[in-house]
């Protein structure tokens, strides 16, 4: 199913190229080439707009966790503790809901989130950083891996729009939010209650470089979305990982060797797709999927691991 878009985020490009279905149907294998660096395996999407009406709660499967052995063990709370209290003591800035942003942002108010007149709350970063509904329920469909309880990691959550996707998935879902900020961590548990999965999520204040660097954090899957630098990227000819704050690169890096394999990550239209490439490494696959609406591609999707469509 078509449907509109944020258009500060996505571009107006055609699309071109074999696309996929809404069903998840594998495209066909012209699409697949070998490169010097990595299988590449390019799918144009339509997005998914299934719902999920599972409400039951998650088993409780450890998230924050000690190394193994004792002798090499983490004190979490003193590694990032000190990150963490700088944000406890910045002074939350006023959530952006009732005062209209620009009217371009404001029409597509319910693209952003379908409930938004239930009282969704938003600072004023996140009317042009929240992924459009319609993807990030595509982008969680994606997530959905055979295991029944897992856990998810959106590891810069903002005021969860892909957050509350991920745990709307099945009742078994279990979903890791953080956020450096804590404005955003706060507006995202304000709407996660209002979708009712709020019990689903664990919400973190920290930086989450310095916390997967601690080898504290366990997941099946981590979603990536580092911010983009705002809407002026859109002015870029081509976008580099790089450009990405902190840099796409690192945090993917640092996911791979202390986390899981299992990553996505949100990238922009205008994203250069050979850096995006040689993160996967000789010999290994990235999926690359274009989320389309209106036959127009909005946003890029990278997969890895086993999200990766065989």
């Amino acid at each position: 199913m078509a449907v509109d878009a944020t258009e500060e985020q996505h571009s107006d490009d055609k699309s071109g190229g074999n696309k996929q279905s809404i069903n998840g149907d594998n495209c066909d294998d012209s699409t697949r080439r070998l490169t010097s660096v990595a299988k590449r395996l390019i799918i144009n999407s339509f997005i998914n707009d299934s719902d999920s009406d599972s409400d039951g709660p998650p088993e409780e499967r450890p998230t924050i966790i000690k190394r193994q052995h004792e002798n090499d063990s983490i004190d979490f709370a003193e590694e990032v503790s000190e990150k963490i209290e700088k944000q406890k003591e910045t002074k939350v800035r006023k959530v952006v809901n009732n005062k209209k942003p620009k009217s371009k942002y404001w029409h597509q108010r319910y693209r952003l989130f379908s409930r938004f007149d239930d009282g969704i709350q938003m600072d004023t970063e996140s009317w042009y950083s929240v992924t459009p509904e319609r993807i990030a329920q595509h982008i969680a469909h994606r997530f959905s891996l055979d295991n029944q309880n897992f856990i998810i990691i959106d590891a810069f959550c903002g005021s969860g729009g892909n957050t509350i996707q991920f745990a709307l998935i099945s009742p078994f879902v279990k979903v890791v939010a953080i956020d450096i900020d804590m404005n955003k961590i706060s507006c995202a548990k304000h709407n996660a209650k209002i979708y009712g999965v709020d019990k689903r999520i664990e919400f973190i204040c920290a930086d989450y470089l310095v916390l997967a660097k601690t080898g504290a954090l366990f997941g099946d899957a981590v979603f990536l979305s580092p911010p983009w630098g705002g809407p002026k990227y859109l002015n870029l000819a081509v976008y580099t990982l790089d450009m990405m704050s902190p840099s796409g690169t690192d945090v993917y890096d640092v996911t791979r060797d202390h986390i899981t394999d299992n990553i996505g990550i949100l990238l922009p239209r205008n994203i250069d797709t050979n850096g995006v490439e040689e993160l996967a490494g000789v010999g290994n696959r990235v999926e690359i999927e274009d989320n389309l609406m209106n036959n127009k591609i909005k946003t890029k999707t990278a997969y890895f691991g086993n999200l990766i469509q065989s």
